[in-house]
């Protein structure tokens, strides 16, 4: 994972949904836009960020449903150009105000603290977050359901 370079605070910033690595994982609808922003990243135009409570959901996810290739693809993600955001107090209180307003998983909760946090965009293709479009800005990506 790469280390955020305090100097430059004018780089857009991203914070990826479990939604966006398992579509890339996948192969599923839009994955070549997470395909971008990950050489973006690489490149160091953007900033890229995910939660570890998304990460562990991405990890489960590939274990439940790519079983013999999940240790492979784990260990391609954890090699991505992105920052991985721990839990602090502020992450934890935002995301659990997030919460009680309903509508919306804890994990998800924890994806909209994070953005704020940093004021960066979510990408997502998770129509929970519909509820949330005032609050914070979303990239969204295309799903394979209508």
């Amino acid at each position: 994972m790469k280390r955020e370079n305090s100097h430059d605070s004018s780089k857009k910033k991203y914070v990826l949904d479990s939604f966006a690595l398992i579509a890339l994982a996948k192969h599923e609808t839009d994955f070549a836009k997470v395909e971008y922003l990950l050489a973006q990243a690489k490149q160091g135009n953007i900033r890229l960020y995910i939660n570890i409570i998304n990460l562990g959901e991405v990890f489960y996810t590939l274990i439940q449903d790519k079983k013999e290739a999940a240790p492979k693809l784990i260990s391609a993600t954890e090699h991505l150009p992105m920052r991985i955001i721990g839990i602090d107090i502020f992450l934890l209180k935002e995301a659990a105000k997030i919460k009680a307003k309903g509508g919306i998983s804890y994990a998800d909760a924890f994806v909209i603290a994070t953005a704020l946090k940093h004021d960066a965009i979510i990408v997502t293709g998770d129509k929970e977050f519909k509820k949330f479009e005032k609050l914070v800005k979303i990239e969204w990506l295309l799903t394979n359901s209508k």
